[in-house]
């Protein structure tokens, strides 16, 4: 396995802590598997599911129907998405 360098560490330990700074419970995030984190209020988390359900809608879109998105970040790599 690679090790990261002592720069990106540096980094990513600085990224946590602003990370671990987020001043909300309601934030929450998904990807479709391009480079963007797209923030949603997750106290619609039962909403959006019962429209994936009865409208067999993705999750970004149900997340757009309901009107609960709350911004995206741009990361400078890619970010995957994947399942389990």
């Amino acid at each position: 396995m690679t090790k990261l360098t002592k720069q990106e560490h540096a980094w990513v330990k600085k990224l946590q802590q602003v990370l671990d700074e987020c001043p909300s419970r309601r934030m929450a995030a998904f990807t479709v598997g391009d480079p963007n984190l797209y923030l949603y209020d997750c106290n619609f988390d039962d909403r959006i599911a019962e429209i994936q359900d009865k409208e067999n809608k993705e999750f970004g879109r149900a997340v757009e129907k309901l009107g609960v998105g709350l911004g995206e970040l741009q990361m400078p790599f890619s970010v995957h998405s994947t399942c389990g």
